[in-house]
């Protein structure tokens, strides 16, 4: 809070990255899930598009969307 976005998404790019790496050295698989932000108040990834965005900007083989319907289905009511 009082974070300007472009601060934040910068940190989240680089720990993602480094979370990703040293993920993949001990054969874990980083996952990336979209939360609604009705419960969860200034949640950063809100929508499918937000999390696969950032996996593209990462461009790293270790990183995963995990979908879960239930907070997409009151974020993007489809």
């Amino acid at each position: 809070m009082g974070v300007p976005d472009e601060k934040v998404h910068k940190t989240i790019v680089t720990n993602l990255r480094f979370a990703a790496s040293a993920l993949e050295k001990e054969g874990i698989r980083l996952l990336l899930e979209a939360l609604n932000d009705k419960e969860m108040p200034g949640f950063y990834l809100v929508r499918t598009a937000d999390v696969l965005d950032l996996i593209k900007e990462l461009g790293h083989p270790n990183v995963y969307v995990q979908y879960d319907v239930y907070h997409m289905q009151i974020m993007e009511e489809t």
